[in-house]
């Protein structure tokens, strides 16, 4: 809002020369400011806009009426007009019954018909420009439109604010198995019908069931779970039962799968085998290592590295084929190791490339605390234990539980199941 408007302003604004906004803005200050409305008298501004008004919704008593002439029919009726000379004639006889009837002479024998949908569409934006001669009709059609729209709107969000509907029937087609008839063997074969072709629709049957009908699965085993049990090892155990399957845990993939690939013969960077640990979690900070002699070795010196190959620990010469870690590895880490053999005083190692590094991880310390809790509240929950077992990639331990699952009567068929995947994963 301007805090003054200038005396040519408040000229234009009493002429009704101004830009629709600019009017309005000084409108709202001179309808607040009793300085500027008294030389803006809005009386004398309102009569004067009725006059406007009236006079455009009253004909002009010398106006003449306008018609097309004869050349402009006779070119409307042959389609000889251009696009807009055309959508101009066909605008002007919606609404001339004198031209519709010259018209309709002039087509001779063109049976005489009236406008047509397409022609009635076409017609508008000119009859719309025909409106704008006189500003009240404009206003008019303006209110019609948006009163159009509006309605419109009101409709479509009455109709999105009703709920569904169900269909009964594709309900009772899927749910009411019983009220289909059971085909005869006629019904597939496809001999019984015309051609050899089988017309009939397939039945909608019920899916089989499962072949162990002693898994529990869903939500009636979740009564089962521990209320300890964590949100994460719920949702896994659930996922488990339902699929009744186990995925191979990531880490024993970075690992580089199981232990065979450095188990092989001697050859391709590995001399002599390396047996434990080799693509595992171990729970174990000082693990074990052990691996098979060299024939005509008398010494090894086994050497730990972490994942970017910093040597951390080593254990001198040994004489045996087994060796306990010195040091306490790191909670989480990775870790790779090397066992060299003296022979004939020779340095052989075992693996050096191109075979693959022997590499094992320690189970990080989250995942021991959770272990530590859950043996010590849910001891005996085998499914439970299995399940976080087999996530962290400690195989053998989750073995062991399945094993346990799988002498239980009401559990032994998802106990057998997930002892034979554990077991597969270890291969």
């Amino acid at each position: 809002m301007l805090d003054h408007p200038s005396s040519e302003q408040l000229a234009l604004y009493r002429s009704r020369a101004l830009t629709p906004d600019l009017f309005l803005s000084i409108h709202r200050h001179i309808t607040a400011c009793r300085e500027c409305s008294t030389q803006c008298p809005l009386e004398a501004s309102v009569k004067q806009d009725y006059e406007i008004l009236l006079s455009a919704v009253t004909p002009d008593p010398h106006e003449v009426d306008y018609h097309l002439t004869t050349a402009e029919l006779t070119a409307y009726v042959h389609e000889k007009l251009d696009d807009v000379d055309s959508e101009a004639a066909a605008s002007h006889l919606e609404v001339c019954a004198n031209c519709q009837e010259a018209a309709e002479e002039l087509r001779g024998a063109i049976p005489s018909t009236p406008l047509t949908v397409v022609e009635s569409h076409r017609a508008w934006p000119l009859t719309f420009l025909t409106f704008g001669m006189r500003p009240l009709r404009l206003a008019t059609l303006v209110l019609i439109v948006l009163g159009a729209v509006l309605l419109g709107w009101l409709l479509l969000r009455g109709r999105q604010a009703q709920p569904p509907t169900r269909d009964v029937s594709a309900n009772a087609n899927t749910t009411d198995h019983q009220s289909v008839p059971a085909s005869s063997p006629a019904d597939h074969n496809p001999a019984s019908s015309p051609n050899g072709v089988q017309a009939s629709a397939p039945i909608d049957r019920p899916s089989p069931k499962p072949d162990s009908t002693d898994i529990p699965t869903g939500n009636d085993y979740s009564k089962e779970i521990p209320a300890t049990v964590s949100p994460d090892l719920r949702r896994a155990i659930m996922a488990a039962l339902t699929t009744q399957h186990l995925d191979k845990p990531r880490i024993l993939t970075e690992l580089g799968g199981s232990a065979g690939r450095l188990l092989g013969d001697s050859g391709n960077g590995l001399p002599f085998r390396l047996l434990s640990p080799v693509g595992k979690v171990l729970l174990e900070q000082r693990p074990i290592f052990n691996w098979q002699p060299l024939a005509g070795a008398n010494r090894y010196v086994v050497t730990i590295a972490d994942d970017q190959l910093n040597e951390v620990a080593t254990s001198g010469q040994l004489t045996n084929t087994n060796w306990r870690s010195s040091i306490e590895l790191k909670q989480g880490g990775t870790y790779s190791w090397q066992v060299t053999a003296f022979k004939d005083g020779q340095r052989i190692t075992s693996p050096v490339m191109p075979a693959p590094q022997a590499k094992f991880k320690i189970v990080d310390r989250s995942q021991r605390e959770e272990l530590k809790r859950m043996t010590r509240e849910t001891p005996n929950y085998h499914l439970g234990l299995g399940v976080f077992y087999a996530q962290a990639g400690l195989l053998e331990n989750a073995e062991r539980e399945f094993e346990a699952l799988s002498r239980d009567k009401s559990h032994s068929a998802i106990g057998t199941k997930f002892l034979q995947r554990v077991r597969a994963m270890k291969e």
